[in-house]
């Protein structure tokens, strides 16, 4: 069972009437108490009121109003007055309202529209009897199934914990000191009289349920409150002191990386549970959320390909102080959750076979594959920092070779020699298993810069005749892997792929003679436009082009 609580965030700002003018003096009995909460909805936190008495859903006009909803006529209209004072009221339209109440229950209430000033929304029956909600009068709380949660723990979730601590068992736990180490005996914080009241109840409920005793040992720490969301308080104890005491445990905890190569099976693969969570996580808003993301999924790094590179938007934006999501951290996080929801199944090691490692680098980071008979084992990648991407991996092949050496390089060389290896340099054309998204986003990054107006290729990609079906398989995962997209775009390994239209023409004249180009030939043209961009017939339409070329012609009588 999961307690769900209020949602905390930026509030709808509506104007409300004060139902009640009189003063009314606070009371902490439940018995006369509605259940209110706090939802969101479209990002706003709106206020929430269940009624069991009232047979409607409803929502205020002022929601819909300032959210500017797009509400459908009621089939069985109705009038009511008791809602808003001193005037009948007739409800004619409707609104399927989909809210939110922490971060996982979601979900989609067809609501009357209602001018009133009571709150934003009201759930009465309807929404009870579609969940199968059960209210429990004194502890002012609504308990229902979603999902599966609740009957799935219903076994060992109890409303209250049971009387008594559990038996006893072989193995006692104990806290070993340091030896000569004195017993700390502190004073208790000070507290006012509603807090001491409140810590009182609490000691004295746990000793009715017998989960503590009464204490004359001569060491004493002090306890504090802390205020929960839900308005309750829970008493923690300031351990600080025996912390600082007591022998560390120090029992070695192995390895992850140890318990899977001694694993016998087909192979490793990540936890569907962890997965499904991963993929219904919603977008990203807070730093909060960025870190929370980031732990979950740091965890499968080693099952997807240049993981790194792939969330390298994500973490960029932790640089700022203030967050701000925008078009390429989207693009990072859904390819994340996309990379996650294909990761391969990885083969256990054997270390009776060869072991192949292939890397690839590029100006944002390096990544590479662990593999065995052409099966990966495991896939590592890291961003590189400012110092590190001046590096060339290419001579790395004569790292064993080289005269004179720094004293990092030196140290390099000493660990590496620990191992029997052979280091055989892949140009990046070659280079097929290391996956070259970084190349990508740095040429999109360098085209955008310079050329205006590229966003429009990504509506042409669809209906184009050289790349349509091209775009239509890629989206449904058909075909070769020749093709994919990337941010948008249709590349070709790592080229971008032009449709029809006029940026064909256009790139090529730049490519001959526009900026500093100085009306290349025929094959020089071909070269640079090769290295960015692919369509069909490209080098026939470099050759019409240059043969046309009216300064060509004039000053070098023909390309």
């Amino acid at each position: 069972m999961e307690d769900v609580l209020a949602d905390d965030g930026e509030p709808l700002i509506c104007i409300l009437e004060k139902m009640l003018l009189a003063p009314r003096q606070s009371s902490n009995s439940q018995s006369h108490a509605i259940f209110r909460t706090q939802c969101t909805i479209n990002g706003k936190v709106c206020d929430l009121l269940i009624d069991n008495g009232w047979t409607k859903n409803v929502i205020s006009r002022a929601v819909v109003q300032n959210m500017q909803l797009n509400t459908s006529k009621n089939p069985n209209p109705y009038k009511i007055s008791w809602v808003k004072k001193g005037m009948e009221i007739s409800v004619t339209e409707s609104y399927g309202v989909t809210f939110s109440i922490g971060k996982k229950y979601v979900c989609d209430v067809l609501c009357d529209v209602v001018k009133m000033d009571v709150c934003h929304l009201i759930f009465g029956r309807p929404w009870q009897f579609d969940v199968g909600a059960t209210y429990d009068c004194r502890a002012h709380v609504y308990a229902f199934e979603w999902k599966g949660t609740y009957s799935f723990y219903q076994d060992i979730a109890h409303a209250e914990l049971p009387t008594g601590l559990p038996p006893l068992s072989n193995i006692q736990h104990q806290i070993d000191l340091l030896t000569g180490s004195s017993l700390p005996n502190l004073p208790h914080y000070r507290l006012n009289p509603k807090e001491q009241n409140i810590l009182q109840g609490l000691v004295e409920e746990l000793l009715e349920k017998q989960l503590i005793q009464i204490s004359r040992s001569p060491c004493a720490v002090p306890t504090l409150l802390v205020l929960k969301k839900g308005g309750s308080w829970r008493m923690c104890i300031d351990s600080r002191t025996i912390n600082k005491i007591t022998v560390k445990y120090i029992f070695p905890i192995p390895r992850i990386e140890e318990l899977l190569d001694q694993l016998t099976e087909e192979g490793v693969h990540m936890d569907s549970t962890k997965v499904a969570v991963i993929l219904d996580w919603p977008t990203l808003t807070t730093f909060f959320e960025v870190h929370s993301f980031l732990s979950l999924t740091n965890f499968y790094r080693k099952f997807i390909k240049n993981f790194s590179l792939l969330m390298a938007p994500v973490t960029e934006c932790l640089k700022s102080k203030e967050f701000r999501r925008g078009n390429e951290q989207q693009l990072s996080f859904e390819a994340v959750k996309k990379a996650i929801s294909s990761a391969p199944v990885l083969s256990l090691l054997n270390f009776d076979k060869l072991f192949i490692v292939d890397t690839n680098a590029s100006s944002l980071g390096v990544g590479a594959v662990l593999s065995q008979e052409g099966k990966p084992i495991a896939f590592f990648s890291e961003k590189l920092c400012p110092a590190h991407q001046k590096c060339d991996n290419k001579t790395l092949q004569y790292i064993n070779s080289q005269r004179t050496v720094n004293r990092m390089h030196a140290r390099w060389v000493m660990f590496l020699q620990r191992f029997s290896f052979t280091i055989k340099h892949k140009p990046g054309s070659n280079n097929k298993i290391a996956d070259a998204l970084s190349r990508k986003r740095i040429l999109l990054a360098k085209l955008q810069t310079e050329i205006t107006g590229m966003e429009c290729l990504k509506e042409l990609h669809f209906e184009d005749p050289d790349f349509g079906i091209i775009w239509k398989q890629c989206h449904e995962e058909i075909g070769g892997s020749e093709y994919m997209i990337r941010h948008g775009y249709v590349f070709k390994k790592n080229l971008l792929c032009i449709p029809v239209s006029s940026w064909r023409p256009q790139l090529t004249h730049e490519a001959h003679g526009g900026g500093l180009a100085a009306h290349f030939g025929k094959e020089n043209t071909l070269q640079q436009l090769q290295t960015c961009f692919f369509w069909p017939r490209l080098r026939k339409d470099v050759f019409c082009m240059v043969d046309s070329c009216p300064i060509c012609q004039a000053y070098k009588g023909g390309a």
